[in-house]
């Protein structure tokens, strides 16, 4: 299920940094290097109040998720410079953790206390609600993929015992379902994501967990049961240019993980351990071309700055590099885009972007 303890900070006095490093625990420790961003590698700063919680770059657009720190407000901006903020809509009384966008569109879910709202945005209409849906009767994921002029994300009616993978093309305004899932309760798709042409689902758990991969370009599925060591998927990804599948998942004694999925057996390679109190922020992982990506985020007194950091773990080479402060990242077809807060004041938001596959030699 989602961890309802991420992202709230106990104001108590001072974390030290030790105690994140102290938490860590990667796979096979090959070498970790450390970043920070200054000021000098920023491409832009932004006040904290007045800054981005998200940055997606698609060809020429940007698009800033705008909002404050555990805070039910957001806005969102798309403009052609990456420094200029052009808000096209605003919300309240909800969280975001799941943005997507590309040359064309966006599309994302607000979650409010029993509601699941996904939206998408375009040039031509402006924002608009896709569905609204009631999950007072229990989970359901607040995923959503985004392929073309295709949306995708998971409807679940309990009381009708069923669940399905659903389709809004935002060209042509048509809701389809697209795939049906069995119904396996809360446990009918837990995480779902669109990488490259593929759409990846996670369903299952307690040693029934399986992911199931449809290929949306040819129509072919594959299904791989999980080992029976996996008690819940939070988040799953596929690696469109390797061909290999990640999980960020709980196993059955309740440890955290993130790990590579051999397709052949469903045994699960560990990258990285999580200690008490350690999480992936907003449940969110992503793997391109051998690396993976997530951000980590501890739970605890502190000074906000010091509880994330991204990462960039390289499965080929067993190393890591690490950017301290960065709490927010995004893929584009050419590089990663960041946001970090000020290294020493924490009075300001840094965007700026790094290589794919890291800062290399």
């Amino acid at each position: 299920m989602e961890k309802t303890n991420q992202g709230k900070i106990l104001p108590i006095a001072c974390v030290f940094l030790a105690l994140m490093l102290a938490l860590c625990s990667c796979g096979g420790g090959g070498g970790t290097r450390v970043y920070y961003i200054s000021g000098e590698d920023a491409w832009a700063a932004f006040p904290v109040d007045e800054a981005p919680v998200k940055t997606v770059r698609a060809g020429e657009k940007w698009y800033s998720l705008m909002g404050e720190y555990l805070g039910e407000s957001f806005a969102l901006s798309v403009s052609d410079n990456y420094t200029e903020i052009n808000k096209v809509y605003e919300t309240s009384g909800v969280s975001i953790w799941f943005f997507e966008a590309n040359e064309s569109y966006a599309a994302w879910c607000e979650r409010g206390e029993n509601t699941l709202r996904f939206m998408f945005y375009s040039e031509e209409s402006g924002a608009e609600e896709i569905i609204s849906l009631d999950t007072s009767a229990g989970f359901s994921p607040a995923n959503v993929g985004l392929l073309g002029s295709c949306v995708y994300f998971v409807q679940t009616d309990h009381s009708a015992q069923k669940s399905a993978v659903m389709r809004y093309d935002i060209a042509t305004g048509a809701l389809s379902r697209f795939h049906e899932l069995e119904y396996r309760g809360e446990f009918s798709c837990t995480a779902l994501s669109v990488d490259g042409g593929a759409l990846l689902i996670a369903a299952g758990a307690e040693g029934e967990a399986e992911l199931i991969k449809l290929d949306l370009a040819g129509g072919g599925q594959e299904r791989i049961p999980l080992s029976a060591s996996v008690g819940f998927v939070f988040a799953c990804a596929y690696d469109s240019v390797a061909g290999g599948f990640a999980v960020y998942y709980s196993d059955t004694d309740g440890g955290e993980h993130i790990g590579t999925v051999n397709a052949k057996n469903g045994k699960i390679k560990k990258v990285f351990t999580f200690g008490a109190n350690l999480y992936a922020y907003q449940d969110t992982i992503e793997f391109y071309d051998g690396h993976l990506y997530w951000v980590q985020q501890i739970n605890a007194s502190g000074n906000v700055a010091e509880h994330y950091r991204f990462v960039d773990y390289d499965c080929k080479k067993d190393t890591a590099e690490e950017y301290l402060k960065t709490f927010s990242f995004s893929l584009a077809e050419d590089g990663i885009t960041l946001l970090a807060f000020n290294a020493v004041d924490y009075d300001a938001i840094y965007l700026t972007e790094i290589y794919l596959g890291g800062q290399g030699e």
